[in-house]
């Protein structure tokens, strides 16, 4: 299970592109497809300023599924990512204006 107050933050690396309710993450060597629009969703929030309970309670709230139901989809996308190295668990980042 991940740290409710986990905060994610995207590779620097990777690009990504949004066709339709899908998405293709590039990132050095790998590509991943997010094939749903829960995914998508997700790798849109992930900011480095939302906590992974943040995450899961966005999910809930946007696709009016369980809090189970949106926990497990968070836990198992932000694993996936993680072993991809598409992100990282750091430090909040604080908004700056620049």
């Amino acid at each position: 299970m991940q740290g409710q107050s986990s905060y994610y933050v995207k590779n620097r690396e990777a690009l990504w592109r949004r066709i339709g309710d899908r998405a293709v993450i590039i990132c050095v060597d790998k590509i991943y497809n997010l094939k749903n629009e829960s995914a998508v969703f997700l790798w849109e929030s992930i900011d480095g300023k939302t906590s992974f309970t943040g995450l899961v309670d966005n999910l809930k709230e946007e696709f009016d599924i369980t809090q189970e139901q949106a926990q497990q989809d968070a836990e198992e996308f932000i694993l996936a990512l993680n072993n991809l190295d598409l992100i990282k668990e750091g430090e909040k980042h604080e908004k700056t204006d620049a």
